[in-house]
């Protein structure tokens, strides 16, 4: 339902069974960004620097990708959702 709401596509996770790859990734950055918050709790901060730094959060970076592909289709649809007003200002959604 979100993603038709948000992105005007299904993501059809009820109709397969899977998550679709939007999903799959943030739960997979939600579950980095607790690994990395425990072990910066227990005090080594300076490695979740070094991950940062080494571009070790893959997840983040795939759904940035997979999100600006999906903005950029609901872009071309005209239809009334949740990006409609964002739209209407000047279209730039790319920042």
């Amino acid at each position: 339902m979100m993603g038709d709401l948000s992105f005007g596509e299904s993501f059809q996770c009820l109709e397969t069974s899977k998550f679709h790859p939007w999903c799959a990734n943030l739960y997979g950055m939600a579950r980095q960004i607790a690994v990395l918050l425990a072990i910066s709790n227990l005090g080594f901060g300076w490695l979740v620097t070094t991950v940062f730094l080494a571009g070790g959060l893959k997840k983040r970076s795939n759904n940035t990708n997979i999100t600006k592909d999906m903005l950029q289709r609901r872009m071309l649809k005209n239809r009334d959702d949740l990006l409609t007003g964002l739209l209407q200002g000047n279209g730039d959604v790319s920042n």
